[in-house]
């Protein structure tokens, strides 16, 4: 008797919860229960918590005056901050997931201050950071820029929010403008035929040093062995290494000034070439370990190298604005 007691008990409880179930949801509209979820979700994330922290890297990232070379990494720092901040705060696992990718945002823009060759652009910086920070937050009055517009203010107020936004889009451009470095200026003629002469005159110590390596050779001797013919050979390369730097600094006296890093992009990789070719050519008589002279395949390789950083300023300059 008990068990069947227990039996019926049952029986009725479970009669009882489907007939809730069915008198609640009786006309066929009843929410999934992935839809409950998502209903209840909080779908952004509240900023007052963080103003502070936001506000800091505003301050960086919409200053109305073109970025300097410290600019990336400290707007990278704040934005980073910001995203570190928040992740320690949130709990809900959807919305730590949308803080991380602040700090993703972080580490990207501060990685563009090692770039070297150009100043960061603060404009591509602030617009990225201005549609992540609407996906992930949601909309106040304080945010910078143009913050999303609330549900359901452009049916009440109307003609105000196209006003607004028509102002927002105009401080835009003109913040835009004042991010925007000067264009760096032209180089003059006589500028670019210096690039062009130390071009011509490292080629032609390029070409001019294959031929006399050619004519030195190799070494094919045990080294561990002097012999009279090992130490002439070797005499003989060291007396054509002292010539060889010797016509390689005179050649580069007449090399141009390093630019500036507020010049031309193409300018500044142009000398890099340069200077990288001169490394190579200054490495030729180099030996290797025990070697105090080099194999063919040590001088073939850095005379190639030397003539490929060439080119590679030649193709630079080609792109560089003259007046």
């Amino acid at each position: 008797m008990p068990s069947r007691l227990i039996s019926i008990v049952a029986l009725l409880v479970v009669s009882g919860f489907w007939f809730l179930v069915a008198v609640h949801y009786r006309d066929g509209d009843e929410p999934s229960f992935a839809g409950t979820l998502d209903a209840s979700r909080p779908r952004l994330i509240d900023p007052a918590p963080f103003r502070r922290d936001i506000e800091t890297a505003e301050a960086l990232i919409y200053a109305a005056e073109p970025p300097d070379w410290s600019t990336a990494e400290r707007a990278g720092a704040a934005i980073t901050d910001v995203g570190s901040v928040v992740v320690g705060a949130v709990q809900d696992p959807h919305l730590r997931k949308s803080a991380e990718s602040i700090i993703w945002l972080g580490q990207r823009v501060a990685a563009a201050g090692d770039v070297g060759y150009a100043l960061p652009d603060l404009v591509e910086i602030r617009h990225e950071w201005e549609a992540l920070r609407n996906e992930v937050f949601q909309p106040v009055a304080w945010f910078r820029g143009n913050p999303p517009t609330a549900a359901g203010e452009g049916e009440a107020a109307g003609a105000e929010v196209a006003a607004r936004r028509a102002s927002a889009q105009a401080t835009t451009a003109a913040l835009d403008e004042a991010q925007t470095p000067a264009a760096p200026a032209p180089i003059t003629r006589f500028e670019r035929r210096q690039y062009e002469r130390m071009v011509d005159a490292l080629a032609r110590l390029s070409e001019r040093g294959r031929r006399k390596c050619a004519a030195l050779g190799e070494p094919d001797y045990d080294i561990s062995v002097p012999t009279p013919r090992s130490e002439k050979h070797v005499a003989r390369w060291f007396a054509w290494s002292r010539e060889w730097e010797n016509g390689l600094f005179d050649a580069w006296k007449e090399a141009p000034h390093a630019p500036g890093f507020q010049e031309q992009q193409d300018l500044q990789l142009a000398y890099q070439d340069l200077e990288k070719a001169l490394r190579q050519l200054q490495l030729v008589p180099r030996g290797a370990g025990m070697w105090p002279t080099p194999f063919e395949h040590q001088w073939e390789q850095r005379f190639d190298l030397a003539e490929s950083h060439l080119a590679s300023a030649t193709e630079h300059l080609a792109s560089v604005r003259t007046e």
